[in-house]
């Protein structure tokens, strides 16, 4: 029990049962087991505190995929989001996102099938696959259905967008967009200037 709590108040990803736990009587018993513990553990951890011993730990300067990992963890907190959407085609901006433990959902849109099996072994992420990129609105709308079906996202507040300032995909030149989720607005025109961060570093 304790192996498992440890690991997620560590930081990790993903468990998964040693080969004891595995080949035993019972291992849809064991499955269950973690999970639950898991679950427990994830409920009791700071993650505001986790988000701020990464920033300082890591290696300075940052890369700019670092630097949009850590700008989405404080202003999803900052504006309180409900939910963050990540464009992503070879998965390095959800990477960078989940490493600083955001507390909300991270839907990741990608058309890609590694990045899409990848993601599931990704802290608070979820994969969102689609053959291609359609224009950003129909990318939110996309992702707020798959995060209603999945019962991710309630349906109201705010949204973090990461998406390529050149192209769709967040990984090489990254944006990142506080937008409106509320049903029937027009979320990316909503947006203000201030609220649009285009860094370059």
């Amino acid at each position: 029990m304790t192996d498992v709590a440890n690991a997620v108040f560590d930081g990790t990803d993903a468990v998964m049962l040693s080969g004891e736990t595995a080949n035993g009587k019972f291992p849809d018993t064991a499955v269950r087991t973690m999970a639950a513990i898991t679950a427990n553990a994830e409920n009791s951890n700071g993650y505001v505190a986790t988000q701020c011993f990464l920033r300082d730990h890591s290696t300075k300067p940052f890369t700019r995929g670092e630097t949009f990992g850590v700008l989405v963890a404080s202003t999803m907190v900052e504006c309180n989001a409900q939910l963050i959407i990540t464009i992503s085609n070879d998965g390095s901006a959800a990477r960078m996102v989940a490493k600083y433990r955001p507390a909300v959902p991270q839907v990741v849109v990608t058309t890609s099938d590694v990045v899409a099996n990848r993601v599931a072994a990704l802290f608070g992420a979820f994969a969102l696959q689609i053959t291609t990129l359609p224009p950003l609105e129909a990318v939110v709308e996309a992702a707020k259905a798959f995060a209603r079906a999945k019962k991710l996202w309630s349906g109201q507040g705010t949204g973090i967008l990461l998406h390529g300032q050149v192209e769709a995909s967040a990984d090489s030149a990254p944006v990142m967009r506080a937008i409106s989720l509320v049903q029937g607005t027009d979320l990316l025109a909503r947006v203000p200037d201030v609220n649009t961060y285009g860094l370059r570093v």
